[in-house]
């Protein structure tokens, strides 16, 4: 099954997204993961590692 023009714009979108780059760079999984660091930093909510 082909994709569609919209599944298309939205994946050159998503794969040219800045954050999308630099996650990729940095072995996260997805860009969401700076905005749990930045919560974490904020409200520490993560336990330290053990």
């Amino acid at each position: 099954m082909a994709r569609s023009k919209t599944s298309d714009r939205w994946l050159k979108e998503h794969f040219d997204d800045v954050w999308v780059k630099k996650s990729c760079q940095d072995g996260y999984r997805s860009r969401a993961s700076y905005k749990l660091i930045e919560l974490d930093k904020k409200d520490r909510i993560f336990r330290p590692e053990q």
